[in-house]
């Protein structure tokens, strides 16, 4: 991957995209994630994760691969026994007892 090591520098590039779509009128978030970045997220099942779950759209997504590890993490959370239970509201059973 191409990605800038520093978040700052990430950052820069995503709020020049979050800007144009401003410009056409239609608010986005961008983020910029390594292929490492995805798998350690789905493999800890961090939270972040659950609300990109119900809301995302991916623009790019060379070989599927976000779609992939989406789809893993869809089997992890119900392996874990995890459920919506509100917009917002997740219950991971592994997580409420830590």
């Amino acid at each position: 991957h191409h990605l800038p090591k520093g978040w700052r520098e990430r950052s820069a590039i995503e709020l020049s995209f979050e800007r144009l779509g401003l410009q056409w009128g239609r608010p986005i978030q961008v983020m910029l994630i390594a292929p490492e970045e995805v798998r350690f997220a789905v493999d800890q099942v961090l939270p972040l994760l659950l609300e990109i779950l119900g809301g995302y759209r991916c623009l790019f997504d060379r070989d599927e691969f976000f779609q992939g590890e989406i789809q893993r993490f869809r089997q992890i959370l119900a392996a874990r026994g995890a459920r919506q239970l509100a917009r917002h509201k997740w219950e991971v059973p592994e997580h409420a007892r830590s």
